[in-house]
């Protein structure tokens, strides 16, 4: 097998804040799309990754009990949650790590949803938040801020791709929004420990995830 080495296109989000400039960065991002298939998405409002990472080390951090307290229903009988919260590490598991998603902020009482959080309530589980934990707030704070911030982007690029097109700018806005079923994933590898399941091996190689297909838009 040839090593085939690809510089990701960069995408500069505050060009396109520019009116000036906007139509030219869609459709520089149209073609990296297009030729390369993934980009690299600079200057995005409300990113601060050093922030992000140290958010998430806090939490992977915590004790396993602290944890286990805002897992997901299959590893912790007391939730309600199928979809939203935290999941762990599996022992023989091709992709070795442990998680935690939040999503849109939704009320706990589901009788009171508004209407629109109706529409898929499977995936629109109150967020978990492990807040017996000291720094538990400021966690909760960070984590809404950057939501929010991916999913004002995530609305951006779909706009750029859409004028990138030659379409209207918001042509593909109401297949996501107003009921966006967007996810913040936090993932954490740690090193496998002792000898690794074959299950877990391509050959020689050392797996970190299994073959899969994702669906919807990934930033």
């Amino acid at each position: 097998m040839v090593d085939t080495e690809i510089t990701l296109p960069a995408i500069d989000m505050g060009k396109a804040r520019d009116p000036d400039l906007r139509r030219e960065v869609a459709r520089q991002l149209v073609h990296a799309l297009e030729t390369v298939g993934f980009v690299f998405i600079e200057n995005v409002v409300g990113f601060e990754p050093h922030t992000l990472l140290d958010k998430a080390r806090w939490f992977f951090s915590l004790p396993d009990a602290q944890k286990q307290e805002v897992a997901r229903k299959l590893w912790n009988p007391l939730s309600k949650n199928h979809y939203r919260g935290y999941f762990p590490l599996q022992e023989g598991e091709v992709s070795y790590k442990e998680g935690y998603e939040i999503g849109r902020e939704v009320p706990e009482n589901t009788q009171h949803m508004p209407d629109d959080l109706q529409v898929h309530p499977f995936f629109q589980e109150p967020n978990m938040w492990p807040g017996s934990a000291e720094g538990g707030e400021q966690f909760r704070t960070q984590l809404l801020t950057h939501y929010n911030a991916a999913l004002q982007c995530g609305a951006e690029v779909l706009r750029l791709v859409s004028l990138g097109s030659g379409l209207k700018d918001d042509w593909f806005q109401s297949l996501f929004f107003p009921n966006s079923l967007s996810t913040l994933r936090l993932l954490h590898y740690p090193p496998r420990p002792g000898v690794v399941s074959p299950t877990a091996r391509d050959g020689e190689t050392v797996l970190c995830c299994s073959d899969h297909s994702d669906s919807g838009l990934y930033l």
